[in-house]
């Protein structure tokens, strides 16, 4: 999960990085890369559904572990 975060802050970090020099650079030439910046957006939003995904593929597992437990526990 660590990795994750770390991973998807790495992400955005750069995302914000790349759209604030791509705002200065619009301001200094009036021209703006929009197939660069469509690109870019659409691979960070596939990025964030992917993990979106993954993460909760991993909390139904440790629900369903958790809930294994407790009821090995009720039996007892």
């Amino acid at each position: 999960m660590r990795y994750m975060k770390r991973l998807l802050t790495g992400i955005y970090l750069y995302m914000g990085a790349f759209f604030a020099a791509c705002y200065v650079s619009w301001l200094i030439t009036e021209n703006e890369p929009a197939a660069l910046i469509a690109g870019i957006s659409a691979a960070v939003g596939v990025e964030s559904i992917a993990a979106g995904i993954i993460r909760i593929h991993e909390n139904k597992e440790q629900n369903k572990h958790e809930k294994e437990m407790c009821e090995n526990g009720k039996q007892d």
